[in-house]
């Protein structure tokens, strides 16, 4: 039968290609077919399972369709090894992620990055784990897409601020270990430490278990001198005024009873009231101390006694966070009706004069007595929706549970700013200076 030349050709053709994928299909892993959005496969499939070993899938079944799951986690690898971060899996991504060189997601083992300098405009597989650390303990709430942007940049300070290194926000290697040492408490978690010992706590007595039952008071607002482990005449005068005012027998000496008050305390300290009908700001010292200095005194997770100026009330507080100004949660429900005493019943944004108590120290302040984005009945730091205050979606500001206020409020002190505008209130500024008799 003849042939003409064309359709010989065209049919050897054929058969020769039909015969090349019959003993030489190309595996997906050297085809490098573009896959995108829609696409479903065993290439597909290759991707996913390469994608979950090395942490970016987080769906649990390889499906073999490539959705929007798929997608996301194919941009966050790109993200991390400075590809385009189209989502499509091409050449370069694929190649990328048949290497076997990149770390898994998040893991802080990698000997390559560990010492790696990382400032803002940094790219790449370091700073992808650099901002997993960080969103791990809650500093970073943007997205982890290995770029080192302005959320990078304030969320390295702040942790570089909490953890007592120099605050430049720049990685370096002390930034790095103490990231990944594991010792820096998350961000809005309590720095006090529970006290916890299986001898009475008395005069005399020395150690640790000492150290942190006199941190604690200290915390609390109790005059006890030195943190230095030794259980002297002072820190027996505060245990018994701890004692005295959440009701129990004024000893002295710390037994069960005082350690579990102590590590969940319900009452005020009791300098935190005048007992005469004087202001606060008549009877002690108010100091009109700047922001800078009150962010160092009174550090996240510790409480201090807020003094109503007008009324003499006082109520007890918590800080869980605030870098402008400080975030503040109420200890008790107790303390919540106080402060909602103060505005005839219910929250509001205005602004009152108030002494801040803390470590020894009356400082002036504004308080503004709305609780903002946040919900009581959801984890502390959590991602959710329908926050407090008109707030949508974001992170749950309300580490301090069961006690009527769902998320923070807000405390300014001298040179304060609002996290909103990063500028000084002046509505606060001026309440500060009532507080503070000027």
């Amino acid at each position: 039968m003849f042939i003409p030349k064309k359709k010989y050709a065209k049919a050897c053709a054929a058969v020769g290609i039909s015969a090349i994928m019959l003993f030489s299909t190309p595996s997906p892993a050297s085809a490098a077919s573009l896959l995108k959005l829609g696409s479903s496969g065993s290439e597909v499939r290759e991707v996913q399972s390469r994608l979950k070993d090395l942490g970016y899938f987080k769906y649990p079944n390889i499906t073999g369709y490539y959705g929007t799951i798929t997608r996301d986690a194919v941009k966050a690898f790109q993200a991390s090894k400075g590809l385009v971060q189209d989502g499509m899996v091409g050449s370069k991504t694929w190649a990328a992620l048949q290497s076997g060189s990149t770390s898994s997601r998040g893991s802080s083992s990698s000997g390559n990055t560990i010492n790696t300098l990382l400032k803002k405009g940094s790219r790449g597989s370091a700073v992808t784990q650099l901002q997993q650390l960080l969103k791990d303990k809650g500093y970073l709430k943007g997205s982890v897409d290995g770029i080192f942007g302005n959320q990078t940049y304030n969320a390295v300070r702040s942790f570089q601020k909490d953890a007592g290194l120099a605050v430049d926000g720049i990685v370096g290697s002390k930034t790095w270990a103490a990231l990944q040492s594991g010792n820096t408490s998350s961000r809005g978690s309590s720095s006090s430490r529970d006290i916890v010992s299986t001898e009475l706590l008395k005069l005399g007595s020395r150690g640790t278990a000492v150290s942190n039952l006199q941190q604690r008071l200290k915390d609390l607002g109790y005059s006890i001198g030195k943190v230095d482990g030794i259980f002297g005449s002072q820190t027996q005068k505060a245990v018994k005024a701890f004692q005295k005012d959440n009701g129990l027998a004024a000893d002295g000496i710390v037994g069960s009873k005082t350690i579990a008050k102590l590590n969940n305390p319900a009452k005020k300290a009791s300098d935190s009231t005048t007992d005469t009908g004087k202001k606060e700001s008549e009877s002690t010292s108010v100091e009109m101390l700047h922001w800078s200095d009150v962010d160092k005194l009174w550090p996240r997770g510790t409480y201090a006694t807020i003094v109503d100026y007008d009324t003499g009330k006082s109520f007890r507080v918590m800080r869980s966070g605030g870098y402008n100004h400080a975030d503040v949660e109420t200890a008790t429900a107790e303390d919540t009706a106080i402060l909602k005493s103060l505005y005839g019943g219910a929250f509001s944004w205005n602004r009152r004069a108030i002494i801040v108590k803390v470590n020894g120290r009356s400082i002036a302040a504004s308080m503004a007595g709305m609780p903002h984005a946040g919900r009581d009945d959801k984890p502390n730091r959590a991602m959710v929706s329908n926050r407090s205050g008109g707030y949508g979606y974001g992170q749950n500001l309300d580490a301090v549970k069961g006690n009527d206020m769902d998320g923070v409020f807000d405390v300014h002190f001298y040179g304060s700013k609002t996290h909103g505008t990063n500028r000084v209130c002046s509505q606060h500024q001026a309440q500060v200076k009532r507080a503070a008799g000027k």
